[in-house]
């Protein structure tokens, strides 16, 4: 997004300069370079003890533990379905379906369909999955 905003009738010229075409490869790469080491050295190396930190912080904000195999981890498959079904395999029936020589389906008419609703269902697995908004919900009906 930055370089469309860089790349303006007044601003062409400075894309045929080689000191400007380095800076705007050495930008991304430095940030690269910056989080990689940050990211090496606040993590924790042992999975336990990042996992022990997690169970701290969510204990001390919001009272609440991290638990393996809890309620919470089996609604997150379900919560990561409905993009899934409705965005991804969509998209990739249209992209590479043709390459492959399968039918179609109707995918392409289905597709933009598909999409446009996506953020209503994604929204109504989220309010019923989560126990505060589905006790609201319940309330309403």
């Amino acid at each position: 997004m930055n370089i469309h905003f860089l790349y303006r009738p007044e601003k062409i010229e400075l894309f045929s300069q080689k000191r400007y075409i380095l800076l705007l490869v050495l930008y991304p790469t430095v940030q690269v370079v910056i989080w990689f080491f940050m990211s090496i050295y606040f993590t924790p190396t042992d999975d336990w003890q990042g996992l022990k930190l997690v169970q701290d912080a969510m204990h001390e904000r919001y009272d609440r533990t991290v638990v393996r195999g809890d309620t919470r981890q089996r609604n997150t498959p379900l919560q990561t379905s409905v993009p899934v079904l409705f965005v991804y395999l969509p998209y990739s029936a249209v992209i590479f379906f043709p390459f492959f020589g399968l039918p179609d389906c109707h995918m392409p008419e289905l597709f933009p369909v598909l999409t446009s609703i996506f953020p209503a269902w994604d929204a109504l697995v989220i309010i019923l999955l989560i126990k505060v908004k589905s006790y609201g919900v319940l309330r309403l009906v």
